[in-house]
């Protein structure tokens, strides 16, 4: 295993426990998950697309290493 370990999950947002209140689900509390969701899709992608580019430059070295022998 190497890298850091990917934790999308932001650490400001909390559900409310299991039977709780309604009065606890306000609209703040939604719009506030709906902002984490799209938090923790962007750093997801963000990590993916580096890690594409990253394979994709070692194997273009890799390739020019074998061709260039």
């Amino acid at each position: 295993m190497t890298g850091a370990p990917l934790d999308p999950r932001p650490g400001w947002v909390t559900l409310p426990p299991v039977g709780a209140d309604p009065a606890e689900w306000t609209w703040n509390r939604a719009y506030l998950l709906l902002g984490a969701a799209r938090l923790a899709r962007y750093r997801v992608q963000f990590a993916d697309t580096w890690t594409y580019f990253t394979g994709g430059c070692f194997l273009a070295w890799t390739m020019l290493v074998i061709l260039g022998r």
